[in-house]
């Protein structure tokens, strides 16, 4: 496989890979939220995709992120990914240096790209046998970081928000 071909294919791997990641971190983030929701239930609500705390909090999941709106007092949004340790990316290290595979150009460099096709294969693998199995919530803004949507809940309701 010469360069092009080895890029195209990461490329639809990539693609692959982080819409599988999505799916399953999107299931991951509604069982929770749908957990919490059910020990919450005098508080919560739920119109269409979106979830609503006290009518003040709209929760909506998507891309692999519980995105949150706080709307009591002044707004303030969260999102917080579901992060792991399956590679997704398309990024390799070429004489100390990151690059991405769509920068590659010197045909003597398919191998870092195989490199990359190698690793996006076994994440693909991974969640298809057993999905996203470990994980953490990020919230990159603040450097937050959590481990259930409890926790996001408690962040998000420690937030004193400002009113005018």
């Amino acid at each position: 496989m010469n360069l092009n071909d080895a890029k195209k294919k990461c490329e639809i791997l990539v693609e692959s890979v982080k819409k599988t990641y999505f799916e399953k971190a999107n299931t991951i983030i509604r069982d929770e939220v749908e957990k919490y929701m059910s020990k919450n239930a005098d508080k919560m609500s739920k119109s269409g995709d979106t979830y609503y705390y006290e009518e003040k909090i709209q929760i909506l999941i998507k891309d692999g992120c519980a995105d949150i709106i706080d709307d009591r007092g002044t707004a303030f949004a969260w999102l917080f990914e579901v992060d792991s340790n399956i590679f997704r990316g398309d990024m390799v290290v070429i004489n100390g240096r990151p690059e991405f595979v769509k920068n590659i150009y010197d045909e003597g460099q398919v191998s870092a790209v195989y490199e990359v096709i190698d690793k996006l294969e076994k994440a693909k693998e991974e969640l298809t046998a057993n999905g996203i199995s470990q994980y953490t919530y990020y919230y990159d803004h603040e450097k937050i970081r959590v481990n259930s949507f409890d926790d996001i809940m408690e962040k998000v309701l420690k937030r004193k928000p400002l009113v005018y």
